[in-house]
């Protein structure tokens, strides 16, 4: 009897705890972690003093904080043992909400189906409702029981483009306009169009598809442009707290000369308020604000933005041949101008889209282009970035690194190496917890290898019983002396 009340005893700790009985099937089976290091190029010397740590885990209910130093002998085992953490694995979100994102309706392919005609007046819905002209011409001719396309020109209807408009603030996508009233896509592009005065290509034609059933009643509607003749506005963003600041993307095609400010990076400012209707804060935006607060060359290529810690703003363009760094300071109100503190030419650029990423660490960033080419700079004395290290990636790549798109990627400079740190997969997948590690100098590649797990292998029948990396920060690198 006392055998059995300490085992419910027991029993009732564990569920309190919410371990089951799989976790602790996994912790038996599973209580060392074997780590192997496989040379995948050049010499394992080269990472020596470069330190690794992962945290990994399973099902929320086991943890694993693995630390180690990337060995010197290839083949060499590492045994860790894995920690029981009562832990919060989630962190914030490293989502870049872009701000704002610009389209033009005509741009790429939309469809809709449902019933758009009451009393014989067409009433196609969002997001259509700006294109109800084009919509009602098409569908005058489309008979009962059929669907019929035609191919017709936006100039024939509208003189300036009907602008698609997306606001990404917080995350959540909700934000109010100055009247406290939720936006709809129509009354979002009047908004925006009323600054955004951008005339409609002369050559830009789409295609229309109307749908009628039986009674004769309209029931699809699509519209796509076949021939890609409308224009691709969206460009880069940054959000700070109480401004967005955007760019359009770069069509030599468009007459910009309407704009009020020019063109360049423009500023819709914004406020917290909380509505009458939610209990939490939303954005209100100005949209009747808006204006260039950093004017630029209209064949000006504004390739990224990114906010610094330090509160500055990062403009990465492409001109002349050349691609470039701005570093911004952003004004204390959102509308003021932002001033330049210094210019930088970072890489050749022929290409109008060879920028590809660029990643803030530390006191470092690192660009990166379409020719393979990793550029790193370091902050100065007088706080600007200066480049310290420019190498080719192509051999790291080859090796099997995804660079600089690796999920979860961590950098790690000691003033002479960069060494590079990723999973090997997608969180979830198989050898998710496998590691690959790179080292650069003024050389190039020097060492590149996979440190391979056997918490990799210990895939549970679900999701819930696999190991893998946590949410938050699951991977650091450092260099110890």
């Amino acid at each position: 009897m006392r055998k059995a009340l300490i085992l419910l005893l027991v029993l009732a700790v564990l569920a309190a705890g919410g371990i089951t009985a799989a976790a602790l099937q996994l912790n038996n089976s599973a209580d060392a972690v074997l780590l192997q290091q496989q040379t995948l190029y050049g010499d394992a010397a080269a990472a020596a003093g470069l330190h690794i740590d992962s945290s990994l885990h399973s099902g929320r209910r086991l943890f694993w904080q693995l630390s180690f130093p990337v060995t010197e002998n290839p083949g060499a085992t590492v045994e860790m043992r894995q920690h029981l953490l009562p832990q919060d694995i989630s962190g914030p979100s490293t989502h870049r909400h872009s701000g704002v994102s610009i389209g033009a309706y005509a741009r790429g392919g939309s469809s809709t189906s449902g019933d758009f005609e009451e009393n014989g007046w067409l009433d196609v819905g969002e997001p259509f409702q700006t294109l109800t002209p084009a919509f009602a011409d098409v569908a005058a001719r489309t008979p009962s029981g059929e669907q019929h396309t035609e191919t017709v020109r936006l100039r024939d209807y509208f003189e300036y483009y009907l602008l698609s408009v997306d606001v990404d603030i917080s995350g959540s996508g909700l934000f109010l306009l100055p009247d406290g009233s939720e936006p709809t896509p129509a009354a979002l592009s009047a908004a925006f169009a009323a600054y955004f005065r951008i005339p409609v290509l002369e050559d830009n034609a789409v295609e229309i598809t109307v749908g009628r059933d039986a009674a004769g009643r309209v029931q699809e509607l699509q519209i796509n442009d076949p021939e890609g003749s409308g224009p691709e506005l969206f460009g880069p963003g940054a959000v700070t707290e109480n401004a967005v600041y955007f760019a359009l993307r770069t069509d030599s095609r468009l007459d910009l000369s309407l704009l009020p400010d020019g063109t360049g990076i423009f500023c819709l400012p914004y406020e917290m308020s909380t509505a009458p209707s939610s209990n939490r804060p939303l954005p209100v935006i100005h949209p009747e604000q808006l204006s260039c607060v950093y004017p630029l060359p209209q064949d000006t290529v504004i390739a990224d933005m990114r906010l610094t810690d330090g509160g500055t703003l990062l403009l990465f363009t492409l001109q002349d041949g050349s691609l470039r760094l701005d570093e911004l300071a952003l004004p204390a109100a959102a509308g003021q101008p932002l001033r330049r503190l210094y210019r930088l030419e970072l890489l050749p650029a022929e290409d109008p889209y060879a920028f590809r990423a660029a990643v803030l660490f530390e006191d470092c960033l690192l660009v990166f282009n379409t020719q393979n080419e990793m550029l790193l700079l370091q902050r100065d004395t007088d706080n600007a970035f200066q480049p310290v290290l420019c190498t080719d990636i192509t051999a790291a790549v080859d090796a099997g690194l995804a660079l600089p798109y690796g999920h979860d990627a961590v950098f790690a400079w000691d003033g002479e190496r960069l060494a590079a740190v990723q999973y090997r997969a997608w969180t979830g997948a198989e050898g998710c917890c496998d590691i690959y590690a790179a080292v650069f100098d003024a050389g190039g590649l020097r060492y590149a290898g996979l440190i391979t797990s056997t918490l990799s292998r210990n895939r549970g029948a679900d999701s819930d019983g696999q190991v893998r990396p946590v949410d938050a920060a699951p991977l650091s690198a450092r260099w110890l002396p």
